[in-house]
């Protein structure tokens, strides 16, 4: 019997998306669902694919670690040194308001588009304490860095998003077949159909203004 692999994918990423969120042990499940799928795709020989493929994925990716660590130690430098304090008490003579210190926070997240680790880390650190002034929730800002962050990164294409991933889409024949003749022109082709990074700014832009109804976990937050 022939077994779609592609289904099997999203019925995993499925489990994998509905089990983190109700237990909220995310590695966990994402852990267990890769080695699911090693079942499926190695059949009795899955520990040693699973391993190979780890092996594989961490050589290859590499550099995502050496930036989140330079990137990290760039941030705790900042700290020590007061640096992020500074520009803390600069910012915080603006955001003497809610919505204020929201928009501020939205703002500063389009505005560092270089690479979602370095927006999260910096803007965490400069609006921490801006927000515990004006008694935000954590989660608030949580929610506003983690939906600017990565965003921002994917529609812009000038951050480390576009580079790796117009690569990505350059090697694929059916890309190449519309035309394209640079890794950066199939890129700027995709641009207008990430619904989900544009939907997601539009949202959190209503939710900074005040039109957009807290509910859930948020409005418990609040």
């Amino acid at each position: 019997m022939h077994l779609n692999l592609g289904l099997v994918a999203i019925i995993i990423t499925l489990l994998i998306i509905v089990g983190a969120v109700v237990t909220r042990r995310c590695v966990e499940f994402m852990i267990a669902g890769s080695m699911v799928a090693a079942i499926f795709l190695y059949g009795k020989g899955f520990l040693a694919g699973w391993s190979q493929s780890l092996q594989d994925m961490l050589a290859e990716n590499v550099w995502v670690m050496l930036v989140c660590l330079l990137f990290g130690g760039l941030i705790s430098l900042l700290t020590d040194s007061k640096g992020s304090f500074g520009f803390s008490k600069y910012i915080s003579k603006v955001c003497n308001t809610e919505r204020k210190t929201l928009l501020t926070t939205f703002i500063m997240g389009i505005l560092i588009f270089v690479d979602d680790y370095l927006n999260v880390l910096s803007i965490g650190t400069c609006m921490k304490k801006i927000s515990d002034k004006q008694k935000l929730p954590r989660e608030t800002l949580a929610y506003l860095l983690d939906s600017t962050g990565a965003p921002v990164c994917v529609l812009l294409p000038f951050s480390t998003w576009a580079v790796f991933y117009a690569s990505l889409f350059y090697e694929q024949d059916s890309v190449k077949a519309l035309g394209v003749t640079s890794a950066m022109g199939a890129y700027l082709k995709a641009i207008p159909f990430l619904f989900y990074p544009i939907i997601t700014l539009v949202i959190v832009f209503l939710f900074v203004m005040g039109w957009m109804p807290k509910i859930g976990p948020m409005k418990k937050a609040y």
